[in-house]
Formats: structure tokens, sequence, C-alpha cells
């Protein structure tokens, strides 16, 4: 009976492995093949009578075909994309998209959770979505900057599910309002870039004591206010970009700091 049990154990899980391979590729399959129908001119070497994975700048994890990379960068794409554009869970995630001429909204990627890197510069994309930082946990490198049609939006609280992020790209961006206190989030994050944007008020207490090597978030609309004592406890910083904003008070001693350039001009 024992040795039974065990073979339809085996039996069950090996068909719900297959079950869940076949389902997540016809996933991607779909979703890929809304992406070539979204795109134009078409890309180089895709077509819908070739398996994805052998698509020009896809990459796939080969034992389950599921798709880990898109590059797609500067490749003079216009289109807007599909709404939904959830790959099946993978391997660690790359999408890069940036330097084109992509328009629409932004699709959701909400709980892509093995989504590592996410590059959608230097396009024209109109608006984020509602919830869509949800659940990308794995998130380390976000590029937005250079999106001059985006409608104003917020920097979310839920961006600090993505505890791994490294670098954190939006320059020029249509960020507004107050940058939310949740750098103690992002123990990891070294590339904070935010110029050209909209944002008010303090800077947040929580940049104190963070990694960030590179601070840019100069030439704000309105301007940043308050005084920028929180730099003195940011040990690693490198570079600040601080000009163009409306910062009172002191100009610190920033001797903790390494070897650090502040422009304020």
């Amino acid at each position: 009976m024992g040795g039974l049990r065990n073979l339809l154990c085996l039996s069950t899980f090996i068909f719900s492995f297959l079950t869940l391979s076949t389902f997540t590729s016809a996933n991607d399959t779909t979703v890929m093949s809304k992406l070539l129908a979204a795109l134009s001119p078409t890309p180089s070497g895709w077509s819908n009578t070739t398996h994805y994975c052998k698509w020009i700048n896809v990459e796939c994890d080969p034992s389950t075909s599921r798709v880990t990379t898109i590059n797609l960068a500067s490749q003079s794409l216009s289109g807007i994309l599909p709404q939904i554009l959830v790959l099946s869970p993978s391997s660690p995630l790359s999408l890069s998209l940036h330097s084109n001429s992509l328009s629409g909204p932004i699709p959701s990627l909400a709980n892509l959770s093995s989504l590592q890197q996410l590059s959608l510069d230097n396009n024209n994309f109109s608006s984020i979505p509602n919830g869509f930082f949800q659940g990308i946990t794995s998130l380390q490198t976000l590029t937005l900057s250079q999106n001059n049609y985006l409608a104003p939006w917020s920097i979310p609280i839920e961006l600090t599910q993505a505890t791994s992020l490294v670098a954190l790209y939006a320059n020029n961006a249509n960020i507004i309002g107050f940058l939310p206190d949740i750098f103690d989030s992002f123990p990891s994050l070294q590339d904070l870039r935010l110029s050209y944007n909209n944002l008010t008020g303090p800077l947040p207490k929580s940049l104190g004591g963070s990694g960030i090597k590179n601070l840019w978030i100069n030439n704000q609309l309105n301007g940043w206010s308050g005084n920028i004592n929180v730099l003195s406890s940011m040990t690693q910083l490198y570079q600040a970009w601080l000009h163009k904003n409306q910062f009172t008070g002191p100009i610190l001693d920033l001797f903790n700091c390494i070897s650090v350039e502040v422009s304020l001009n």
C-alpha cells in the first residue's frame, strides 16, 4: 500500500507540474502575440509563425519556455501596449522598452513578482495605472525618465514592496506632491533620480541613513522646501543635485559623506 500511495503522489505531482507548465507557456504565448500585434513596425525577427522563444531580443527559460527577457530598446517602435502584460511567473524577468515612441497607458504589471528590471524611459506614455507597483516584489531597477506626456502621478506607498530596489530613475516624469517617507524600506537603493518633476514639501527623514549614492532632485517646478539637514546622515552620498528648489537653512558640512559633490545653484 505504501508503494502504491507513493506512486500515486508522484503521478499527481508530475501531472500538476506538466499542467502548470502548459498553462504558463500558453499564457506567455497569448501575451507575446498581443505584444507583437501592438507594435509598429513589427520588430525584426518577430512572427506569429515562429515560437516566441526564437524571436530576436527575446530570451526564455529552456525548460519551461517562459519568457525571461524582452529587449526592444531603441527600435523606433510606436503603438499602444496591451493593457495586461503579465507574463507567467518565471526566473528573473527583464523588460526593456526604452527609447521608442510607445504611447497610451503603461500596462498593468501588478503582481509580476519575478520582474527585476523594467526600462520604459524615453517614450510617450500617457498614464500609470493604479496599483502599478503592487506585488512587484523583486524589482531592482525601474526607469521612467523622459515620459513628458504622463498624467500627474505620485509615488505610492506600495513601492515599498520592492525591497530589493537598487535604482529608481524618473526624471521628467510628471511626479507631483510629497515624496513619501519610505526609504528605510530599500536597504540596497543607491540611485534616486527625480529631477524635473513637481515634488514639494520637505525631504523625507528616511533618506538619512540610507545607502543612496546619487541623489538627483533638482529643478522641481515649484520646489522642495525646508532644510537639507537629512543629507548629513547619508554617509554613502557621492553626488547630490539640489539646485532650482526652495531649500532654506544653513549649507551643511557633509564630512560624514564620501567625497560628496553637491550642486545648489
